[in-house]
Formats: structure tokens, C-alpha cells, sequence
């Protein structure tokens, strides 16, 4: 989950083309310019104001020294999300970044500076030097669901940390209701995680972290009905070997969804691609090599 943190002083690169200082001066200015404009549009005269008096963040530390640990996210919207968290982290090998409402931290993000600061601050995404991807950070938190924010913000932490070298983020998950390409959990008195859009959430998460994007390899939707988002998924994450799914009803905690998640990291492991026989209830399961692994004598839409 999004905490606050002191980021991390990342240690300079050495360059070693000359360039012409005064025409570096006038690009970078010229840059700045165009991107101040392209985010008081977006954000407001009042925010973008306060971000150029901030000026530079520290940047967070990449990690390059070896090759990261694999990892698995887990993004669950239901109010019994960490009992599944919880069952995925009892038996997976490797390590399970987790995702669950939490309705302070998403208070925190209900500003536009409370979402600038957490891009600049907390991600190190310095919009001076990489405005496009600042920009396209920003954009995750402006355009999704404010209920949402603290997830998005989670899941950015995740992509982001998978691109700094943290992990590996080889494998994830995504969990609650779904129909028509909207996700949302049941709302609580002490839980209200909001909806996700499909179509535009992944999307604008996959354009602002597109090396993270492209590790992943196995995807879990936990939610009924969700067939129809393989080839959307097939687009964004463009090294996907494997999706698991679900035609009509996937299970609830109660009906064994921690069961079925659970089935999944097992048959995702290593270089593993799942088999038909390994489908539980309503489960499909796609694969790069394969489409969809049909039952003998079922047809298929497909």
C-alpha cells in the first residue's frame, strides 16, 4: 500500500556527448514551456504553480546489480481481499505485492496536489527531466475513479518499482466483481474502493510504466465474466503467455476464490503455462501458443 516516504538519492549517470550548453538551455526551456502548458490544461493554473515552486525531486534508486527477485500483484477490490492475499502469500515462492481499499491513504489523493505530490515524491518522476512520463503518471490518478485512487496509486508504486529493479513483476493479479468491462468491490461502511474502467485504467497504466507492462507474463482475473478481457489485456501487456478468466460466475471466498488463486501461482510458476486440466468451476484459460484451451467437444466463441 501507497505510504509516504523520504525518497531516495539515485546516483547521477555519467554522459559522455558534449553539447552546446546555450542550445541545451534553450531546448530544456522550450520543453518546459510546452509542458507547463499541457499541464495547467489538464491539472489547473493553481497546481501547476505550486509544483514549479517545488522544483526537482529526488529520484528513487534503480536497482541494477543483479537481476531482481520475480514478484506477483495482488489488486483486490472485495471486502474479503486479504483473506485471498493472504492465501496467495502462504503459498506462493515468490514474493506477493499487495493492493487492498484503504480509505485514509485515499483521502490523501483526493487533491490534485495530494496526486502531484505522490508522483514527484514518492515515484521520483522528476517532470523536468521526463515530462512525458510525469504526465502520463499524473494522468493515471486524474482520470481513474477518486474511490480508486489509492489502488491506482498502489498498482503505479507496483509498475514502478518493477522498472526501478525491485522485482520482477512476472505474474498478476486482478479481484472482485466485473461485467461489461468495469471491476468494483462491495462498498462497507470501512471499505469503498470505487470502479475501475478496463478500458481506460490499464491502458494508461501500461503507457506510463511500458517496461513494467511488458514483464508481466501471467495474468488472473478473479471476477465473473471476464473472457472478454483477454485480447484487451493481449495488447497491453505485449510478453503475456497465459490469462486466466472466467465465463459467467467466478467463486467468492465463501464458494473457494482463495482456492482458485491459489491454483493459479501454482500452475503460473517458473516458465509453467496452465493446462485445460487445470481449470477450476467457470475458469478459461488462454495462452500465447494455444488461445483458448477448449474442453473436448465444447464449442467455443472464439
Amino acid at each position: 500500500m501507497y505510504k509516504k516516504q523520504a525518497p531516495v538519492q539515485k546516483q547521477p549517470k555519467a554522459h559522455t556527448t558534449q553539447t552546446n550548453p546555450r542550445r541545451a538551455t534553450k531546448a530544456t526551456a522550450a520543453a518546459e514551456s510546452s509542458g507547463v502548458l499541457a499541464l495547467q490544461s489538464h491539472i489547473g493554473n493553481g497546481a501547476v504553480q505550486r509544483l514549479l515552486k517545488h522544483g526537482h525531486p529526488q529520484s528513487i534508486q534503480r536497482q541494477e546489480d543483479k537481476k531482481p527477485p520475480a514478484a506477483i500483484g495482488y489488486v483486490g477490490l472485495n471486502p474479503a481481499a486479504e483473506k485471498e492475499a493472504n492465501a496467495l502469500k502462504r503459498g506462493a515462492r515468490d514474493q506477493v505485492i499487495v493492493s487492498l481499499d484503504d480509505l485514509k491513504e485515499q483521502a490523501a489523493l483526493q487533491t490534485t496536489e495530494g496526486k502531484i505530490d505522490f508522483v514527484r515524491l514518492h515515484l521520483g518522476i522528476d517532470w523536468t527531466t521526463d515530462f512525458a512520463k510525469f504526465f502520463k503518471a499524473l494522468n493515471c490518478l486524474v482520470n481513474c475513479d477518486p474511490n480508486f485512487s489509492d489502488q491506482m496509486a498502489d498498482m503505479m508504486e507496483m509498475f514502478a518499482s518493477a522498472e526501478n529493479g525491485k522485482y520482477q513483476l512476472e505474474r498478476l493479479v486482478l479481484s472482485g466483481h466485473h461485467a461489461r468491462g468495469k471491476m468494483w468491490g462491495d462498498k462497507t461502511d470501512k471499505h469503498e474502493p470505487g470502479k475501475v474502467l478496463l478500458e481506460r485504467d490499464l491502458p494508461n497504466l501500461a503507457a506510463a510504466f511500458p517496461d513494467a507492462a511488458a514483464q508481466v507474463e501471467d495474468l488472473m482475473f478473479s471476477a465473473c465474466n471476464t473472457k472478454e478481457q483477454v485480447d484487451l489485456c493481449t495488447k497491453l501487456f505485449p510478453n503475456l503467455k497465459s490469462v486466466w478468466v472466467y465465463e459467467g460466475y467466478s467463486p467468492n471466498i465463501k464458494q473457494g476464490s482463495a482456492q482458485h488463486i491459489t491454483q493459479w501461482e501454482r500452475k503460473t510458476r517458473e516458465d509453467q503455462l496452465p493446462r485445460r486440466r487445470d481449470k477450476m468451476g467457470n475458469a478459461e484459460i488462454w495462452t500465447s501458443e494455444k488461445g483458448f484451451l477448449v474442453d473436448p467437444g465444447k464449442k467455443t466463441n472464439e
